[in-house]
């Protein structure tokens, strides 16, 4: 299994990542695998993971990944404009085959508040309320923004190169939570494919929202810097910069259309896919942060939902998101790992009661089947004595 699962990671980062090289990897993977597994076993393992990869790596082939011309965005108000960190980065990512939805518009929101026009959008009350919120709360100076909220901020910021960037940081939750609960390698394997598939959905949910509609939200910065918007509720502020920075100290938003928000809907499907897996929200665990302006941070969580709901404010009071770009990514970003977990990725199960595992005691069959249907591999189980009064019995499953 360990030779399955090593060959299959190592034969897809090598395909999307040609020009880097993994052998040091393969080797520090294949040296944990105990002496007592035969060459043949190793070389079944690999053959089943070399497999795996092939046919996942075939079936996404021409997804619509490769890059496009560059997205340089508007001067009309509201709409997205460069703010110094380059145009408008992946444009073409909301055109991505999904991995579990059936299209990559089926959670497209209908739009901030339900507006589907910037020219009904940036009159409203609504949207003055949204600029004035960041406005204050995500001023890099902010009196206004408390010390927690500022730590919780940069804690999620991770928009750096050279960081896990957002679905990695979630990865790494994924990671302490498996190890606390101390789930077996199947286990994790079906965990993170459900993760996994409802991130990489998240991001083309996220993207299709950004590029594929009518409003590709203009940046607070843009919206707080520049007078135009028309909106007798705002003011504007050419000195206004967000909370965000580089390693530098220089203040920054990331390079794309404001709504919805690529953390939000990354951490909203993140929670839905664990809360389905665990079967709770109610798990308490702690975690730090690779972004360079919060080395050291940890911040304590005691359920799921609520780590992706401070994920998505967050946004708010780092000064690069509006409002409502995370309470709708969350939502789209939850319902697309719905989807997955309801059509996808669902446990075995078959007709009739099947034979799985001949085991010596009762015990351990009762183990065994709870930890398969905990697991989400089957839907239930029974144990049947084999032979009276002998010990044996036999898992079945169903």
């Amino acid at each position: 299994m360990n030779s399955a699962i090593d060959h299959a990671a190592f034969d897809v980062l090598r395909s999307v990542y040609p020009a880097l090289n993994f052998d040091d990897e393969i080797a520090a993977a294949r040296a944990t695998i105990p002496a007592a597994v035969t060459a043949a076993q190793r070389a079944a393992g690999t053959e089943v993971g070399q497999k795996a990869a092939a046919a996942m790596i075939a079936a996404r082939q021409s997804d619509g990944s490769a890059p496009v011309a560059p997205y340089t965005g508007s001067t009309q108000p509201g709409f997205w404009r460069p703010t110094g960190t380059g145009d408008g980065a992946t444009p073409q990512w909301g055109l991505v085959k999904p991995f579990g939805m059936a299209t990559s518009a089926q959670f497209r929101s209908t739009g901030p508040v339900g507006h589907t026009q910037m020219s009904t959008l940036l009159p409203s009350q609504a949207y003055a309320d949204q600029v004035n919120d960041v406005k204050n709360l995500g001023r890099a100076e902010s009196t206004t923004r408390t010390a927690d909220q500022t730590k919780a901020a940069l804690f999620w910021a991770n928009d750096l190169d050279g960081t896990y960037k957002p679905p990695g940081q979630l990865f790494d939750h994924t990671q302490i939570l498996s190890r606390q609960h101390g789930i077996t390698v199947v286990g994790n394997a079906k965990l993170f494919a459900l993760t996994a598939f409802a991130m990489a959905d998240a991001g083309i949910v996220a993207w299709d929202q950004k590029y594929q509609t009518s409003i590709d939200l203009w940046r607070p910065e843009s919206a707080i810097r520049l007078d135009g918007d028309g909106n007798a509720n705002t003011t504007a502020d050419a000195n206004w910069q967000p909370l965000s920075q580089d390693r530098n100290g220089q203040h920054f938003s990331p390079p794309f259309p404001a709504y919805t928000s690529g953390h939000a809907t990354f951490a909203g499907a993140w929670s839905k896919a664990t809360q389905a897996w665990f079967g709770t929200d109610q798990i308490t665990w702690t975690a730090t942060t690779e972004d360079p302006n919060a080395l050291g941070v940890t911040r304590t969580f005691t359920t799921i939902s609520a780590a992706a709901t401070e994920n998505a404010v967050g946004r708010v009071w780092l000064g690069v998101h509006y409002r409502w770009d995370g309470t709708d990514g969350v939502n789209a970003g939850g319902n697309a790992a719905a989807y997955g977990v309801a059509n996808k990725l669902k446990p075995n199960i078959a007709a009739n009661w099947t034979a799985y595992e001949t085991l010596h005691n009762l015990s351990g069959c009762q183990a065994v089947g709870k930890r398969l249907v905990a697991e989400h591999r089957w839907t239930s189980y029974q144990c049947t004595q084999v032979q009276a009064p002998g010990p044996d019995h036999t898992l079945y499953v169903k």
